[in-house]
């Protein structure tokens, strides 16, 4: 079954192996001649004849090599041709060596004749890696260069001859034992190989296959994050909007309940929107010194009162230890492991403290919950895996606080490890880099928004709700308000204004593939004014975050909560010139 199938890599090895076989047999040839053609064993004029013979051979040999191109192995026919001319080349090759051989043992020179066998010995040792590949050729080789030899060794009634000549059948018969299991192994090698091969590839098509599943579930997800953060934005503007005006108690009553379902929805999308900004590789780590006391007080006070309505005890632990990490995001991690902890722990206590191991300090999470299980303890940092909540009960997240935990850990070079036992409550530790001395940070004054009267706005978005949601908010806010579903659209309502607009508010996917940077680029071209701009996107794919984070223009994705739009354009608009100038405010930052 091997032969069929390996015979082309068979014929490679014989191919590939021909000039050193010719080329190493001429000069053994040579050798041959120099001790036998002035010794009196044989005539002169059988050892020139023999090596013209041998030296007419290997001439012939190395010209048909030249003939057969390497490549040309692959037709079937050539490569039959090929086995078979080996087969005849390696046998007459181990005929002219007995040729030589018998003469030699027929003289009775027993120090020829050692000589001899020590050539033969010589030869069958080469040929085994030379030509081992192929049994048919190897055999060919041995069985017309040897057996000639033994058989006039014991037809001689001298023990020396007889002893030598039991030596070569021995030594015959290993080498075609030797070359019979070579054999065997390199087939075995071949089909040992093509195996993996045939395994590599089956991983190959496994590998690619997940990842486009997982390239068409990211695909999915951003679609569907993209088409539901749409009416949530508008929800949100009109629930501003509602706000604004008088309400009877119950309507109000009604309006904040639907204001809270919002604003769960808002902190999803928020998470959603965490993943995505990491997988683009756009955060940044902003990383200084400092005490991790002012860290762990924060969280005691933002932790207790959910600990307490779950009827659990948060245990925060003081600390002098001093840490070298970017505190937003370090805080950050702590917080998801906190919440994990919680939502975890049925009863008894939360434990946040830290400790300090050599030039490392780590920060700890405890707790007495319902435990991790060993083989599950490497799938909790994966998207989506939730423990225990098979019906995914939407009060239990989404499955990615633990996954943003280990990207920001890469990101922040702070290893996450985790201990459990099912049943006694998981510990899970960070590891940062201990620091020597706290950095001062200058105090940031975020402001609040200031007067928005007077500002003209132009709104350019393909969702009417979201046109007609944001006309309302921004006319409560005193804005003036043009909208417009496009670029086109927006140049063509505003080309015979002679004023310039304060603001573009723009979504990012327009329809008829119109990105909002074009968009942008149209008005602002149409009155050659740099107009601030404000990008609006449901958009969260990480290539998408990168290209606008690349644009300059800063961008809020949706659903936009109200107070954070009005903040975002009173950041970006200039004061008003019958206004007095208003206090200076940080400029809007880039949230890609």
């Amino acid at each position: 079954m091997d032969r069929p199938t390996h015979q082309l890599d068979q014929a490679l090895s014989l191919y590939d192996g021909h000039l050193l076989v010719a080329l190493g047999n001429w000069a053994g040839s040579v050798c041959g001649l120099l001790i036998l053609v002035n010794a009196s064993v044989l005539p002169g004029w059988y050892v020139l004849l023999w090596f013209g013979a041998f030296s007419l051979h290997t001439g012939l040999s190395l010209a048909y090599r030249l003939r057969v191109r390497r490549e040309d192995l692959a037709r079937p026919r050539v490569l039959q041709r090929w086995l078979r001319a080996s087969v005849i080349t390696l046998g007459s090759l181990g005929f002219l060596w007995a040729a030589m051989f018998v003469p030699v043992m027929l003289s009775r020179e027993s120090d020829y004749q050692f000589a001899v066998l020590a050539g033969g010995a010589m030869l069958g040792a080469g040929a085994m890696a030379s030509i081992g590949a192929h049994l048919p050729t190897y055999r060919a080789f041995f069985l017309l260069m040897f057996p000639p030899v033994v058989l006039v060794l014991f037809m001689q009634t001298a023990w020396l001859s007889l002893g030598m000549g039991g030596a070569a059948l021995l030594f015959l018969f290993f080498m075609l034992w030797s070359g019979h299991k070579f054999n065997a192994d390199y087939l075995e090698s071949l089909r040992l190989r093509d195996e993996n091969l045939a395994l590599v590839g089956e991983l190959r098509v496994q590998k690619d296959a997940a990842e486009q599943a997982a390239q068409a579930k990211s695909r999915f997800l951003a679609a569907a994050s993209h088409d539901l953060r749409q009416p949530m934005y508008a929800l949100n503007l009109y629930h501003g909007a509602m706000a604004n005006v008088g309400l009877p108690a119950e309507a109000a009553s009604m309006l904040a309940h639907a204001q809270q379902c919002a604003s769960a929805m808002d902190g999803m999308f928020a998470v959603l929107l965490d993943m995505s900004r990491l997988d683009a590789g756009v955060v940044q780590p902003a990383e200084r010194a400092f005490a991790v006391a002012d860290m762990l007080e924060r969280l005691r006070i933002e932790f207790t009162p959910p600990a307490q309505d779950r009827g659990l005890t948060l245990r925060v632990r003081p600390s002098q230890a001093l840490i070298r990490t970017d505190p937003a995001l370090a805080e950050r991690m702590l917080r998801n492991l906190l919440t994990n902890a919680l939502r975890y722990t049925p009863e008894g206590c939360v434990l946040l403290g830290c400790r300090t191991r050599g030039d490392r300090v780590e920060v700890v999470v405890a707790d007495t919950g319902v435990g991790i299980p060993a083989d599950q303890q490497s799938a909790i940092f994966e998207e989506y895996v939730q423990l225990g909540n098979p019906e995914r009960d939407r009060t239990k997240g989404l499955g990615l606080g633990l996954a943003i935990v280990q990207r920001l850990s890469r990101l922040l070079g702070a290893p996450v490890a985790v201990r459990s036992v099912p049943g006694r409550g998981a510990l899970f530790s960070v590891s940062f880099a201990r620091a020597d001395a706290v950095e001062p940070v200058e105090p940031v004054d975020a402001g609040a928004p200031g007067d928005l009267r007077g500002r003209w706005v132009v709104v350019v978005d393909d969702e009417g709700d979201i046109r007609e949601a944001a006309r309302h908010l921004l006319g409560q806010w005193g804005c003036e308000v043009t909208v417009a579903a496009g670029g086109d659209e927006a140049v063509a309502r505003l080309a015979m204004s002679p004023r310039v607009p304060d603001l573009i508010l723009c979504d990012y996917r327009l329809r008829d593939n119109e990105c909002g940077l074009d968009a942008i680029e149209k008005l602002r071209g149409e009155f050659c004014e740099d107009i601030p701009a404000l990008l609006v996107t449901g958009d969260t794919a990480p290539d998408r975050i990168v290209e606008i984070k690349a644009s300059g223009i800063p961008m809020l994705h949706k659903p936009v909560r109200p107070e954070a739009l009005r903040q975002a354009l009173w950041q970006l608009l200039p004061a008003a010139p019958d206004q007095p100038d208003q206090p200076d405010q940080p400029a809007v930052s880039n949230p890609a």
